[in-house]
C-alpha cells in the first residue's frame, strides 16, 4: 500500500502526473493501433482469461474502441501472449515488478534495487513490446498513478514514451531519496585527495544538476528512440497496406487477377 501521507510520495505522485502530461502535450500525434494495444493490455490487466474474440467485446464494450477479432489476434500474437498460460506467466512477471516499485515509491532501497534487477530481467524477454506490459500493469495495481486522466492518455504511448515514462517513475524515486540509480556494490576507488565536504545546501544543489544534466540526455536519447520508433512503424504500415492491396487484387470483387495473370502468363509459357 502506497502511503500517500508521506510528504516524498506525495512529491513523487505529483513529478509522475506531471511527466505524464508534459508526454501527451508534446506528442500528440495519436496512432489508433497504439491506443487499441494498450486499451487491450488495460483489459488483460483485468482478465488475463479472455480469448482474442472475448476481448474485441470488453473492449468495444467497455472503452468504446472499434476493433475485430482478427486485430486481438494480431495484437496477441506480437506481444507474444497467445496462450492463457503466456499470458499468466507475463503479466505475473510484471505484478511482481510493479510491487518492487510500490515499495521502493515509500522509499524501501532495498525493494528499489530488486525493483531495476527485476525489471531488467523482465525486459530481455522483448523490449520492444514489454515496456507498454509493464507499464499498463504498474498503473493498474497502484491505483494512485490514476490521477485526473493520466490512465486515458498512456493510451496514447508508444513502446518509447512507456519506456522513457518508467525512467521519468525512476528518477522520481531516487531524487525524492536519494537513491543511487546506478548502485554498484564494488568497494568504491581510493582518493589521495581529501574528499570535499559540502553543506547540505551545496548537496542538494548538486543533486538537482546532477537530475537536469540526466534529464537532458534522456531527451536526447527520447527524440533519436522516437524517430527509430515511427521509422518502424512507417514499414510496418507499407507493409501492411502492400498485403492489403494485393490481398484485394486477388480477391473475387476484382476478378482474382492475380490469379488470372499467373494463369496468362503459363499460357504464354
Amino acid at each position: 500500500m502506497l502511503e500517500t501521507k508521506s510528504i516524498k510520495v506525495q512529491g513523487i505522485l505529483k513529478e509522475i502526473h506531471e511527466k505524464v502530461q508534459q508526454k501527451a502535450g508534446r506528442f500528440e500525434k495519436i496512432s489508433e493501433d497504439i491506443v487499441l494495444e494498450n486499451l487491450t493490455l488495460q483489459a488483460l490487466c483485468a482478465n488475463l482469461h479472455m480469448s482474442p474474440a472475448a476481448c474485441a467485446d470488453f473492449v468495444q464494450n467497455n472503452y468504446d474502441c472499434s476493433c475485430s477479432v482478427d486485430d486481438m489476434i494480431r495484437i496477441y500474437r506480437d506481444f507474444k501472449i497467445n496462450t492463457e498460460e503466456k499470458r499468466l506467466e507475463v503479466f505475473e512477471n510484471a505484478t511482481g515488478v510493479a510491487i518492487m516499485l510500490e515499495k521502493s515509491m515509500n522509499g524501501d532501497q532495498q525493494a528499489y534495487e530488486l525493483y531495476r534487477s527485476t525489471r531488467e530481467k523482465f525486459m530481455e524477454k522483448k523490449p520492444k513490446h514489454y515496456y507498454k506490459i509493464l507499464l499498463a500493469v504498474i498503473f493498474h495495481n497502484i491505483k494512485q498513478l490514476q490521477q485526473e486522466n493520466d490512465q486515458q492518455l498512456i493510451t496514447s504511448f508508444g513502446n518509447t514514451l512507456c519506456k522513457y515514462l518508467l525512467f521519468d517513475i525512476e528518477n522520481a524515486i531516487t531524487y525524492a531519496y536519494g537513491f543511487n540509480k546506478h548502485h554498484n556494490s564494488a568497494a568504491p576507488v581510493k582518493n589521495n585527495n581529501a574528499k570535499k565536504v559540502h553543506s547540505p545546501e551545496q548537496e542538494r544543489l548538486l543533486q538537482k544538476l546532477a537530475s537536469l544534466e540526466s534529464a537532458l540526455e534522456q531527451s536526447d536519447m527520447l527524440l533519436r528512440d522516437l524517430q527509430s520508433e515511427f521509422d518502424e512503424r512507417l514499414e510496418a504500415v507499407k507493409l501492411q497496406e502492400m498485403t492489403e492491396f494485393f490481398g484485394k487484387l486477388n480477391s473475387d470483387k476484382y476478378g482474382c487477377i492475380l490469379d488470372e495473370l499467373l494463369m496468362l502468363r503459363k499460357g504464354i509459357d
